[in-house]
This record gives structure tokens, C-alpha cells and sequence, in this order.
């Protein structure tokens, strides 16, 4: 568990490329505040757009994704 957490502090320190999103939830109206990776050559989801956000039950993690198609 010592490595494991050694390493979410490591990767949490390094500089790399990313974005904030700020998702408002539907049900509450509450906030959500995600940073994230962004991979080189994908492009920020649009501003005031739909998104789902895909949580880690074990982490607490989120990652805001696009929304379903169809």
C-alpha cells in the first residue's frame, strides 16, 4: 500500500498537460471539480456541453468523458 500511495504522490507532482473541468450535476445542481490528463492531440471537451463523469468506487477518482452517443 506504501508504493501505491508513493506513486499517486509522484504522478500528482509531475507536470504534466491537463485540464480542470467544473461539471454541474443535473439532480442537485451541485458542482464537480475534475483536473485530468489531457493526452497530447485530444482537445478539451466543449464549454457548457454534456459530459458523463466516470467515478472510481476504490480511489474516489473521477474523469469527465463525452456523452453517449445515440
Amino acid at each position: 500500500a506504501g508504493a501505491a500511495a508513493g506513486a499517486v504522490v509522484d504522478r500528482r507532482l509531475a507536470r504534466v498537460p491537463g485540464v480542470e473541468y467544473i461539471v454541474r450535476r443535473a439532480g442537485d445542481g451541485g458542482d464537480l471539480v475534475i483536473a485530468q490528463e489531457l493526452p497530447e492531440g485530444d482537445r478539451p471537451l466543449p464549454t457548457g456541453g454534456d459530459c458523463r463523469v466516470r467515478t472510481d468506487s476504490v480511489s474516489g477518482t473521477g474523469e469527465v468523458l463525452p456523452p453517449l452517443e445515440g
